[in-house]
């Protein structure tokens, strides 16, 4: 059985929360990106809208190894 999905949280709050992150790692040096669904709502205004408009429940980060 899967685990229920978590709750679907504000876009523009779950967008704020990646950036903070990805910012607080840019001052200590460390690379890292947002990927993934959230990525492309960043930086693409058609995925605000129908029919690519849609809810986000997480986001993805990349960082080097």
């Amino acid at each position: 059985m899967s685990e229920p999905a978590p709750p679907s949280v504000d876009t523009e709050s779950l967008l704020a929360e990646a950036r903070t992150l990805v910012d607080a790692a840019a001052a200590d040096g460390l690379a890292m990106r947002l990927l993934g669904g959230l990525a492309v709502y960043a930086v693409a205004p058609s995925a605000r809208h129908p029919p690519l408009e849609r809810r986000y429940r997480d986001f993805d980060l990349a960082v080097p190894s």
